[in-house]
C-alpha cells in the first residue's frame, strides 16, 4: 500500500473537521474560488485526494439539490496517483453554485461574498485543499498556495494578514 505525504494526510485531517453546513460551506467556497475553471461556462477542479474529491461531490450535490450534479473522470498518472477531474456540467447548476456563494470569474474575495468571520478558517482550509500542500514540519517547514490569479493571491494574502496577523 502506498505511504501518503504529509501534505495529503493534512488535508484528510482537515476534511474530518468539517463537522457542520456552514463550515462546508465555507470550504466548498474556498475550493471553489481555488479550482482550475471558474466560470459561468465551466467549474472544474481537479484533485488527487479521493477524500476531497467526495467532499466537493457530495456538498455541490447538496446545494443544487442534484446527485448528479458533479461529473467524474479519474486519470491515473504514471507515478501511481490517480487525479480526480470533477466538473459541473450542467448551466443550471453551475449558475446555482455561483449565485449561492455569490461567485464570479473575478474570484475576488471581496465582503460581499466572504462568508462570517468565524469562518475564515474553513474558507482557507478550502483553498489549501484546491491548491495547498504543505512539507513535514519535522523535516523542512514550507506552506505554499498555487493560486490562479495574482489578483486572488493579493486578496488572500491580505485576508490572512488581516485576520491572522
Amino acid at each position: 500500500m502506498k505511504e501518503h505525504s504529509f501534505s495529503y494526510n493534512v488535508k484528510e485531517e482537515i476534511i474530518s473537521k468539517i463537522n457542520s453546513k456552514p463550515k462546508a460551506d465555507a470550504c466548498l467556497m474556498g475550493i471553489l474560488i481555488a479550482c482550475n475553471n471558474l466560470c459561468s461556462d465551466e467549474i472544474l477542479f481537479l484533485t488527487e485526494h479521493k477524500s476531497v474529491a467526495d467532499f466537493f461531490k457530495l456538498n455541490v450535490s447538496r446545494i443544487c439539490e442534484d446527485d448528479n450534479a458533479v461529473s467524474e473522470q479519474t486519470v491515473e498518472k504514471k507515478n501511481e496517483i490517480t487525479l480526480y477531474s470533477l466538473s459541473i456540467e450542467s448551466e443550471k447548476n453551475r449558475l446555482k453554485i455561483l449565485n449561492y456563494f455569490r461567485l464570479d470569474s473575478s474570484r475576488k474575495l471581496t465582503q460581499n461574498v466572504l462568508p462570517k468571520s468565524k469562518f475564515y478558517p474553513q474558507l482557507i482550509s478550502g483553498i489549501f485543499l484546491s491548491c495547498g500542500s504543505v512539507n513535514n514540519p519535522n523535516r523542512t517547514y514550507h506552506l505554499e498556495f498555487v493560486l490562479p490569479t495574482l489578483e486572488l493571491c493579493n486578496d488572500f494574502g491580505a485576508l490572512i494578514i488581516d485576520n491572522f496577523n
